[in-house]
């Protein structure tokens, strides 16, 4: 069977100054895109999350996880799924703090009506050091080794494409998903943030990436969805760039007025196979 996965970091970035909401545009979006899975990262337990997480998963049929970071101040991942199609079966948090180098890390164990068992991961890799960057991802690939099925979505953190700074960069990610035996990372083409085309290929910025695990999963295709943003003209000035070139000072400047709180990163959308 086909399954649809989105991932989406919605840039809550901790409500920092405990005025953030939701905006309806979010909830628009997951409604009108009805993945089977859905991963948010930065998700945060902002003023309207409690409504947000009813008008958008509950009230269409979905049952859902997320981690408990809140008293750390850190962001959280929620994973939601159809409960038509999948069955939940348990739950691993990571708890993130500011001291421990842990990523914001989820994993939902899920069996199918075919009986199918998958584990779902949602990823944020934590603005450290590269050199700390790198170590997140070996947690997360520790704790997800030992699963015959994993679909992986999250938010990299990554460098650009051909960055000569050699970390944090796709092909450190590719490499630590050979040496864990993981299939090969999913990466649109294009970028993820800051502008909607990237100067040339080696300079784009995709920092949100698919990883899957296991014979039975195969990931059919895959891309990086900014349509949001030409559906909400008042808050996306300059539609898929959410960085313009501001020519009175010669700078790259933010192109959304509202600043944290409003997603800055394109929806990576796939869809996946499972077989027996």
């Amino acid at each position: 069977m086909e399954y649809k996965i989105l991932e989406w970091n919605i840039n809550q970035a901790t409500d920092k100054y405990e005025r953030n909401n939701i905006p309806d545009c979010v909830k628009n979006e997951l409604i009108n895109k009805g993945a089977d899975i859905v991963i948010l990262t930065e998700f945060y337990f902002c003023k309207n999350a409690k409504i947000f997480i009813k008008e958008a998963f509950d009230d269409y049929g979905y049952d859902y996880r997320f981690t408990y970071n809140k008293k750390e101040k850190e962001n959280e991942v929620l994973i939601a799924w159809k409960k038509e199609l999948f069955e939940f079966e348990s739950e691993e948090v990571t708890l993130t703090t500011k001291y421990n180098n842990k990523p914001n890390f989820l994993m939902v164990h899920l069996k199918t009506s075919d009986g199918i068992k998958i584990v779902v991961a949602g990823l944020r890799i934590t603005m450290k050091s590269y050199k700390e960057r790198k170590e997140q991802m070996i947690f997360a690939l520790e704790q997800l080794k030992k699963y015959e099925n994993v679909i992986m979505g999250g938010d990299f953190n990554n460098l650009r494409r051909e960055t000569t700074v050699k970390e944090w960069n796709l092909k450190v990610i590719e490499d630590l998903c050979h040496v864990y035996k993981f299939n090969t990372a999913h990466t649109p083409e294009g970028q993820s943030i800051y502008q909607e085309q990237g100067v040339s290929l080696a300079c784009e910025f995709a920092e949100d990436h698919f990883i899957t695990k296991g014979n039975s999963i195969k990931m059919k295709e895959y891309h990086y969805d900014r349509g949001f943003t030409k559906d909400n003209p008042d808050i996306y000035l300059f539609e898929g760039n959410f960085q313009v070139y501001n020519n009175n000072i010669n700078k790259v400047t933010w192109s959304i007025p509202f600043g944290s709180g409003i997603p800055d990163h394109a929806i990576i959308l796939g869809k996946f196979v499972l077989d027996e």
